[in-house]
């Protein structure tokens, strides 16, 4: 399997990722409405939209980075095989 360089702990960073999105869902106010809608944007985590609340913008450009360097990875790993 090919090695990258390891400039950043992608498992740590995803994990990170995964928390605060969770710890975001958890501060919405959850009623009959916004609980659907809340567990849909948990199982939708790398679909974050950007026109969403400014609270979640720091969120939707990790979820972008962090799908980029899959990507990338992905992209690496098809060229070498």
């Amino acid at each position: 399997m090919t090695q990258f360089p390891n400039n950043y702990d992608l498992e740590e960073r995803t994990a990170k990722f995964g928390e605060e999105i969770i710890e975001f869902c958890k501060s919405l106010k959850q009623d009959a409405i916004t609980k659907p809608i809340i567990s849909q944007r948990l199982r939708m985590m790398a679909k974050c939209v950007p026109e969403m609340k400014e609270e979640i913008r720091s969120l939707w450009r990790e979820c972008q980075e962090l799908t980029l360097i899959f990507q990338k990875i992905t992209s690496s790993l098809k060229k070498n095989n």
